[in-house]
């Protein structure tokens, strides 16, 4: 017997896939998070990733770029992403950070 099927090819769910792997960080990059800093219009989250050698640090709310040592355009704007994707966590995570108390590791 044969069959005329047509072959449907459906990339839906191949584009779903890469859409999230734009909003993860490889594997090799370590993530940290201040607590609050400064105050009024100046209060912010520091943000710093890091690889080997390389450092990145990046504000909230601002999505600034501070500091770079290592990491291409592309990297930045994916960690940019990144921030803005897991933003409400990030700051969540923020709260709970006594800045004291990690300073004298209590």
């Amino acid at each position: 017997m044969n069959f005329d099927i047509e072959e449907i090819y459906d990339d839906s769910q191949e584009k779903k896939t890469a859409e999230n792997d734009a909003k993860e960080l490889s594997e090799d990059i370590k993530m940290s998070v201040s607590g609050f800093v400064g105050e009024g219009e100046k209060r912010h989250i520091c943000v710093l990733f890091e690889r080997d050698k390389d450092m990145a640090e990046i504000h909230i709310p601002s999505y600034k770029v501070m500091a770079n040592r290592g990491f291409s355009q592309d990297e930045l704007k994916q960690m940019v992403d990144y921030i803005k994707e897991n933003e409400t966590e990030i700051k969540r995570n923020a709260q709970g950070i006594n800045i004291m108390k990690a300073f004298l590791n209590m």
